[in-house]
């Protein structure tokens, strides 16, 4: 097992991409920084904080490779907290993701929002509303 796939069994997500989406725990951070000494080195590490971020930092010892394994983490996770995290999260996303995000929000309204079962239903709300108006000016005005 190499060591995307066993941080991604450690950390209680079912697909390897998962590590790119998840909001870490307090426990998931703790399971980061108590990761065994073996059977992985550096190297892995290095492989996995540049599959997490898109950038390899250099650092020399595994405990300061858990650190920026963590941070890879909770890169927004301060400004969220503080409010002060600006514009939406789908744009701190690596490039591939938010396309797919893209192409799937544009299926969905070319192929859910925009079905005729949805916009009759839509007509039919905006229809009652409309007669609930009508009827509820009419007895304000009398």
């Amino acid at each position: 097992m190499d060591f995307l796939d066993y941080l991604t069994e450690q950390l209680g997500c079912a697909y390897l991409s998962d590590l790119h989406y998840i909001s870490i725990t307090p426990e998931q951070v703790e399971t980061i920084l108590a990761l065994p000494n073996e059977p992985f080195g550096l190297e892995d590490y290095r492989m996995a904080i540049d599959y997490l971020t898109g950038r390899c930092p250099v650092f020399s010892t595994k405990d300061e490779a858990r650190r920026v394994l963590v941070q890879a983490f909770l890169r927004h996770e301060a400004e969220i907290l503080e409010g002060t995290f600006r514009g939406p999260l789908i744009d701190h996303i690596d490039d591939t993701a938010r396309q797919a995000y893209k192409r799937c929000q544009q299926v969905s309204v070319r192929q859910i929002y925009n079905s005729k079962p949805v916009l009759d239903i839509e007509l039919s709300g905006y229809k009652i509303m409309e007669t609930l108006l009508e009827a509820l000016v009419e007895a304000a005005v009398k």
